[in-house]
């Protein structure tokens, strides 16, 4: 019986150490460069064997159809410096994108080399994100957040890629947030009858004292006055236009 194949000096190899944060599998494969000279390049990070074997892969395969991309020395934070000055975006979108790659790309994963960047590494950006990524200490940004940065990062590595920098873009091999998970909560308005009794339960009213219809002004009491909505949500408040999910206050 035949035993498993043995990789030729051409296929590369996949290695293993180990880190606090459990094993890791580097890649290390030879290619030639423009100027025909050889190169051997390791690439470190992948955090399964599966993940290392096919990102081997991917890199033979490129080398042979002479689409390998030498790996670039240039830090993530620099590249997407230089990135948003070549971006076509109205002043608003431009301080939007600087204020989250300054709060939110660059603490993390700036310091990493833009060619060694992974689809884990930048799965375990957007979980620390999601955990606790607001610049206050305050707790974890929402889906919808998460989810905005992830695609100005994928966008600025797509044009790398273009640009010749990289041969495959990370985030391709990431998992982010759906765009249905990342939707804001629906908002949802209140029926004449919940109107009803939001206000008798805030004035105190029964429902003999107070038939309001929908379209219609509560009726005014013997020299009393209609009471008013609140200028802003309050438990067991009336909704308002201030109020986001207004069921939250019932």
């Amino acid at each position: 019986m035949a035993g498993p194949r043995r990789r030729q000096k051409g296929d590369g190899g996949i290695s293993e150490y180990r880190t606090k944060a459990g094993p890791r599998f580097p890649i290390k494969y030879a290619v030639l460069r423009e100027d025909g000279t050889p190169r051997v390049v390791l690439k470190r990070g992948f955090v399964s064997r599966r993940d290392a074997a096919a990102a081997l892969r991917a890199e033979i395969r490129a080398a042979d159809v002479g689409e390998w991309v030498e790996p670039s020395k240039q830090r993530l934070d620099a590249y997407l410096a230089e990135w948003i000055q070549t971006q076509r975006l109205s002043p608003s979108t431009r301080a939007s994108y600087l204020k989250n790659i300054r709060l939110h790309i660059d603490p993390y994963l700036g310091g990493h080399r833009v060619a060694r960047l992974t689809g884990p590494m930048v799965d375990t950006w957007m979980r620390k994100l999601e955990a606790n990524g607001r610049a206050d200490g305050g707790g974890g940004l929402s889906a919808r957040t998460v989810r905005y940065v992830f695609t100005i990062l994928r966008s600025a590595l797509s044009d790398a890629v273009e640009q010749g920098r990289l041969s495959v873009n990370p985030t391709d091999r990431s998992t982010p947030r759906s765009p249905g998970e990342a939707r804001p909560p629906e908002m949802q308005a209140w029926t004449a009858p919940e109107l009803s009794q939001g206000r008798r339960r805030r004035t105190g009213r029964g429902a003999d004292e107070d038939r309001t219809v929908e379209g219609r002004r509560p009726r005014r009491g013997d020299g009393g006055r209609a009471p008013r909505l609140p200028n802003r949500c309050t438990t067991s408040a009336l909704p308002t236009p201030h109020c986001c999910w207004p069921t939250a206050c019932r």
